[in-house]
């Protein structure tokens, strides 16, 4: 290949190597309709409200996962059954990746709200 036309390649990649990372998306005031643990600790969450935006690897907007193996996931799990057992909203941070699922974003901030009257 000619020095001109690795340059144009080059060039041609330059959009993809400087593409920042995947879009995290945001749930809020959702309520958790169902947790599916697997024998793997991987947790498949289940919110009553889908979000707009996602990372392309993430293929349905209404679900979420956790590794309930490591020691942030299993607390974030346990806020998790909190919400869905008292009924209560949460507000969840997408991570950007999918690391439990290849289709399903990992979640990355959970924080449950008060019932408002």
């Amino acid at each position: 290949m000619s020095f001109p036309k690795l340059r144009l390649v080059a060039l041609c990649a330059l959009p993809f190597l400087l593409a920042g990372p995947a879009q995290a998306s945001d749930t809020f005031n959702a309520k958790v309709t169902q947790i599916s643990p697997d024998k793997d600790g991987k947790v498949v969450v289940y919110l009553d409200t889908p979000r707009e935006s996602r990372p392309a690897c993430s293929a349905v907007n209404v679900t979420y996962s956790v590794d309930a193996a490591t020691p942030g996931g299993q607390v974030m799990l346990s806020a998790l059954y909190t919400a869905l057992a008292s009924d209560l909203p949460v507000d969840i941070k997408g991570g950007s990746v999918c690391t439990e699922y290849s289709n399903t974003e990992s979640i990355g901030y959970v924080s449950l709200r008060r019932r408002t009257p």
